[in-house]
This record gives structure tokens, sequence and C-alpha cells, in this order.
């Protein structure tokens, strides 16, 4: 009896990814989670290696660079292996609610801007014949009623107002201006660059019909739509710089809003708050929202296209479409780097989004958005090659290398010219952003770069990881960057901090992503994960605030007086003496003299000042100098020869009172002394 010989087979499983019984998680997420931990690490390390050490020369910081891009790779790996979720960007393939243009009001709005247009190219007007004040209602009404006519104010839904995220936004918007206007005569109590405005204003004081597209003047050449709404600031809360700068944290608040709104859009709500209360603590931020210039106003116009646009995409409503054109083609009447900058990127983002996600459905609002942005560009681009002969470019042309750039592409190898252009500007221009400081030690300087080193590696960890899970809004991010350090790098100098007002708003989103989302990817638990975000929020605000006001308002206040006295603070100070006929400076120290003009103007004061150089010798100007006026004089401290010499001419008071600006140094004061003719009552 012969038998079959048996076999055993038998099947051995082997888990691609065994799970751990003790964590209950899949060993991806746990190899996944633990790289992000690593790469969160990494950037740490990249973060402090850009420190800007004090005295330091410039030199790109290899190991920094290094660990950046380890930690880039690392956080991309342990993304793919955890697959986090992030609500992204979805092009939605509804068709648009119907809606029938408005006819009467879309021609009437561009007949108003037609005729806004007329008036400031001067072709069939003089420029005695139309008032500052009817123009802008041309302006404003030629925008409301387009906008209006294309359907920017239909499908409004009443919202819930008093919802928590909207109580929370209140409050960090309130903070934010609470910041900007708290000091805003007081932390930088001299003249920043803003002599263009203040100047632009008395312009329009002593032009009541002056063309408002017209360059202010052949440095500041942008057109007076700034300067004329800080007048009306100027009448209300006084004729210093509290009155003029008033503008600036109007702004600087509304850009918080218009950052939520963009984070929202891009994300969500919790994104949205996190980034408008990083950017309402912003050291950078809140220093440009409390100097009376434009460039605060172009990030608040251009986020909010980005805002709208989004949104239009992600709902295809008209309104949202109409607004983002509104809005876009506002950028054009602020500071020249806005416009440039957001004009470009929304070009180039919605081609992008053509290409990529093809919208059929959306024709019709893209349309609308580009006839609503040609009425707002149209007087703009129509009137001003009159003023500037032809140039579209102004303030480019003027202060850039743009050009000679593109020439020297024509005459030289492409490598050469784009190594040389990275070695003497880009490296410096992408520098600044993390490690370097601000070379002009006017605008912001300090010893630090935009963001400081313990704010670096959130940055990076929001720019990598919105690459890797944003798509197509990465590009916007991305070309957003991208585009305005590019455009930043062919400016002279490059690395002036007031020319990347155009970026805070997108790297307080970075912030924000970078704060938030590699939480999420480490799987939390929810009450630990909020507790950490608030954690890191509250330290940073802390960090912050707490190095602006403390270490850097004093140290910039040094640097921006450099080696000579506030002439400013003297004629300041001196102005607020009843009676003085003339305030002179007796001193070898440099001072720029339209500053004095233009704030003179601005007050309404009628003193009058000289220049004396006591190296040259002062006896010729002390002769002729009539006694029975009042006068003070502002001598450097410590010149006993100097005031002697008046002394014995004209019997000085003891030295009056020091500035009562505790921002302005003790070592960077003149002394000030009253000269009284007999017989005059003391006056103080």
């Amino acid at each position: 009896m012969t038998t079959e010989p048996r076999t055993i087979s038998f099947t051995v499983r082997i888990p691609r990814f065994p799970k751990f019984s003790a964590l209950h998680v899949p060993a991806r997420q746990v190899i996944g989670r633990a790289l992000i931990l690593l790469a969160i690490l990494l950037l740490c390390i990249s973060g402090y290696n850009f420190r800007w050490i004090l005295g330091q020369l410039f030199a790109v910081p290899e190991t920094g660079i290094l660990f950046m891009f380890l930690g880039g790779i690392t956080l991309g790996i342990g993304v793919w292996l955890t697959r986090p979720t992030l609500e992204q960007m979805r092009v939605t393939k509804n068709p648009p609610a119907p809606y029938r243009v408005k006819i009467a009001p879309t021609i009437l709005g561009v007949v108003a801007m037609l005729a806004f247009s007329e008036i400031n190219r001067l072709a069939f007007f003089s420029p005695s014949e139309v008032s500052q004040h009817v123009q802008a209602l041309l302006f404003i009404s030629g925008a409301l009623l387009t906008a209006y006519g294309l359907g920017a104010f239909v499908d409004f839904k009443p919202a819930n107002w008093f919802a928590p995220h909207y109580l929370l936004l209140y409050m960090i918007i309130v903070v934010a201006l609470i910041l900007r206007l708290s000091g805003l005569a007081a932390d930088v109590h001299f003249m920043i660059d803003e002599m263009h405005f203040f100047d632009g204003i008395r312009d329009l004081w002593n032009e009541p019909n002056l063309p408002l597209l017209r360059p202010m003047n052949g440095i500041a050449m942008f057109p007076y739509f700034y300067s004329y709404m800080e007048q009306f600031t100027l009448e209300i809360f006084g004729g210093d710089f509290y009155g003029v700068r008033m503008m600036n944290p109007i702004f600087g608040a509304l850009t918080v809003l218009g950052v939520y709104l963009l984070g929202t859009a891009m994300t969500d709500k919790k994104t949205g708050l996190l980034a408008a209360a990083f950017l309402a603590i912003f050291p950078p931020h809140i220093h440009f929202s409390k100097l009376a210039s434009s460039a605060i106003a172009d990030p608040f116009f251009g986020v909010m296209t980005f805002a709208f646009l989004i949104t239009a995409l992600k709902t295809n409503r008209t309104r949202d479409y109409v607004l983002a054109g509104l809005f876009w083609g506002l950028t054009a009447y602020w500071y020249e780097g806005g416009r440039l900058v957001f004009l470009g990127i929304t070009i180039i983002w919605v081609g992008m989004v053509i290409v990529w996600h093809r919208p059929r459905q959306h024709w019709r609002g893209l349309v609308l958005m580009g006839i609503m942005a040609l009425v707002v560009f149209f007087p703009y681009y129509y009137a001003t090659p009159v003023y500037t002969g032809g140039g579209l470019t102004p303030r480019l042309s003027q202060q850039g290398h743009f050009f000679y750039f593109l020439r020297d592409l024509q005459e030289q190898p492409v490598l050469d010219v784009l190594k040389l252009h990275w070695d003497r500007a880009l490296s410096f221009t992408l520098a600044h952003v993390v490690y370097s400081p601000d070379s002009s030690r006017f605008y912001y300087g300090g010893e630090v770069g935009i963001l400081h080193w313990y704010v670096v590696p959130f940055a990076f960890l929001g720019l990598f990881y919105s690459i890797y899970k944003l798509r197509s809004l990465s590009l916007m991010i991305l070309v957003w960057l991208g585009a305005s350090l590019v455009g930043i790098s062919f400016t002279v100098p490059t690395d002036w901090t007031i020319r990347y007002c155009v970026i805070f708003p997108v790297l307080a989103l970075l912030v924000a992503i970078g704060i938030r989302y590699p939480l999420d990817a480490l799987g939390l638990k929810p009450r630990l994960k909020t507790v950490l975000t608030l954690g890191i929020l509250a330290a940073l605000t802390y960090f912050q605030l707490q190095f602006y006001y403390t270490f850097h308002l004093p140290l910039y206040n040094q640097q921006a007086r450099a080696d000579r006295y506030d002439f400013y603070d003297a004629w300041d100070r001196a102005s607020e003496i009843n009676g003085v006929y003339k305030l002179i400076y007796a001193s070898d120290t440099g001072m720029f003299d339209p500053v004095i003009w233009s704030m003179r103007d601005i007050k309404r004061v009628t003193m009058d000042y000289e220049h004396w150089y006591p190296s040259e010798g002062i006896a010729d100007e002390l002769a002729t100098l009539d006694l029975n006026q009042v006068y003070v004089f502002a001598i450097a401290p410590g010149d006993v020869e100097t005031w002697a010499q008046i002394n014995a001419v004209a019997p000085l008071s003891p030295a009056l009172p020091w500035s009562s600006y505790a921002s302005v140094p003790l070592d960077r004061q003149y002394a000030l002394y009253l000269y009284q003719p007999p017989g005059v009552a003391p006056r103080r």
C-alpha cells in the first residue's frame, strides 16, 4: 500500500507597515511624525545659524542654508508618509449664479473715470479748472458705480458677526491698532523720508485744483492720493506727526483684517486668525505703520485682491470677482513697488490657474474682474506718461538698474550677468529677509533682518509645507515672494526694509502655516495642539514686542541720527515757545533744511531759523544780530566757547528743558538757550 506524500502549505503575511499594538498607529505614521519632528529641529538649527552677530561683516550663512534644505527635504518625506490633511483650494465647477449687468450705473462709472482721466491728462482741461475734491469724487464714484453695475454688491448674506472667531478677530484688530497708534508721534520723533508726503499736503493746500495723478516730485514720483487723504487726518488730529501719520495705523490695521481674509480663503479661519495675530505684532509692520508713507498702503490692496480672487475661484460668485478687480485696480495709486508687484503677480497666477485648473465655468467672472480692474487702472496709465515723458515706471527707472541689467544681458554671457547680479544685489535682498539688518540705518535700522532668527524656522516650515500641500496656492506664494524679492534686487540699495512692505503679509501667512500645520501632522490631541499653538503665539508676541520696544527702537533712534545732533527736535522745542523770532543753530553738525521747511508749513509756525558754523567764525553774524528780537540758540552740549561768544553779545538764559520725548537720545540733543531783549517778560 502506497501513500501519497503529504504536503503542508502555509502563507506568511509580512505587512508592509506593521502596527504597534501599544500605539495603534501604522509604522509609516510613526516614521513620518518622527521625520517631521526632525525637520522642525533642523529648521530651528537653520534659524539659529541665521542670527546676525553684532559687528560682523556680511557673509551668507552656508550652514543655515544647508540645514534649511535638509529640514525642507526631511519635512517633505515626513509629510508624504503621514499624508496630513490641509484644506486646499478647489476651483469649483459650479456655474455662476445668474446676474445681469446693470448698464446705467456701469456707463456712469466709466464716464466718471474717463472724466477724471482727462482732467489729469490735461487734454481738454487746464490745471486750474477742476477742484481736487471734484477729482476725488469722480474717481471714487466712478469706481463704485462701475463695481455696482458689474455686480460687486449682490448676494451678500448676513453673517453672525458675534461668532467666537469674529470676536477674536476684533480683538486682534484692536490690538494691532493700539500698537500702531501708541507712540505715533513719540516713538520715531523725526522725519523718515516723510517729507515728500508733507510736501504733498502743502502742494494740495497751495493748489486747490492740482491734478491728483501728477507725480509729487522728482523723487517720490507717486500720485497725490495718499497726501490727499493725509490732509484730512491732519485737520482732524492736529498739525504734527500724529495728524499726518494717522493714515498709516489705519492701513496697518486694515491689512491685518486683509490677511485674515486671505488666510481664511487659502485654508481656514484658524490659519487666518493666526496670520492676522502675527502681523499685528510683527515689528517691521508696526514700524512702517507709524510713518507717513504710502508704502504701507500697497499690501492692503494686494492682499484684498488675492483674498477675493481665491474666494471667487472657490465659489464662482460674481461679486467676489468684481471686488477682486476693484482692489487690483486700486494697487496702482500708491507706492510704485506695490503697483508693479501686484500687477505682475496677479497676471502670472491667474495664468497658472487657467492652465492648471482649466476653469471653464469661470470665464465670465474672470472677464468681469479684468474689466473692473481695467476701468480703475486706466486713469493712472493714461495720464501718468504726460508727466513722466512717456514712462510708466518712473521710480524704477530712477532708482533701479533693471534696464542696465537688460542691456548687460545683450552684451555679456547670460551666466556671467546672473552671477554678477547675485553677488551684487540678489544675495543681499534674500539675506535681509532672514539674516542681515537694514543697511540704511535710517528706515528700519537695528541689528537683525526682517524676521528674527527664532521666527525664521516657522517661516521655513510654512514655506515648505505650503509647497508640499497647497499646490496651486503655493505657486501664488512662490510668485509673490519670488517676484517681489527679484524686483527689489533691481533697486538701489537693495536691502532697505521700506522696500519689503509688499511681502509682510505673505511672511505672516507662512509663519501661521508653519505654526499650525506641522502640529496637525504630528497627530496631537486637539487640546494639546491648541495649547501648543497658543503658547507659541504668546511666546512670539512677548519676544517680538519686547525686542521692538526695549531693544530695537532705542538702537534705531541712535542709528538714524548718526553723528549729528537732532536739528528737528531742537526746532520742535523752540517752536513751542511763544513769540520767538528766530532759532539759530550754532553748530558745525549737519542739518537737512527741507525737513524744517516741510514741518514749518505743516504746523503753520512762523518762526524762522539760521545755521551758524562756529568753526568758520560767527563774529559777523553776531554783529548783525537784531537784539530787539527774541531768539533761541541751539548749541552743541559742552561747546562752552560758542556759548561764551554768543552770551557776550546776547545774554542767554539758563539752558531750556531737554526734549520731552524719551525716544530722542540725550546725547543727540542740542542745548537750547533763550535770548530776550531787556524789559521783555520771560517766555516759556
